[in-house]
């Protein structure tokens, strides 16, 4: 097996391109966020760094700044791929969903036809 062979074998190919694009879309979020999103909320709030921004409790610091740079991306990076598996995707799904869906009705159908065969085999064997 060559080097070739076994990346397709493997699947490796199309995992190498998942990590990256799946890197460069964390890339992307973060800076979104980070550069865009929460300079704007910081404007609203008239906070002046929202990132820098913490609380001190019992001697020990809370970065709230961080943990609401973090949470945006996040839920950003959610929204996003929601949206992309619902736009993207949804026509491709529900063309899966109505094929399953008939190959199921199919599938009941042979089920019922070999039945009624069987039970007429039955009957033609127990009238012997």
């Amino acid at each position: 097996m060559n080097l070739y062979e076994f990346l397709a074998n493997y699947s490796i190919i199309g995992l190498s391109i998942a990590t990256a694009l799946g890197l460069s879309f964390y890339y992307f979020i973060s800076n979104l966020t980070h550069d865009i999103l929460l300079p704007l909320l910081s404007i609203i709030l008239g906070i002046k760094d929202l990132r820098k921004k913490s609380i001190k409790v019992l001697g020990n610091t809370i970065f709230i700044g961080r943990f609401v740079s973090v949470t945006f991306s996040y839920i950003l990076s959610l929204i996003i791929i929601l949206l992309l598996i619902h736009y993207l995707l949804g026509d491709i799904m529900d063309k899966i969903y109505k094929i399953e869906k008939k190959h199921d009705t199919d599938l009941l159908e042979r089920e019922d036809k070999e039945n009624h065969i069987l039970g007429q085999i039955l009957n033609e064997l127990r009238n012997r």
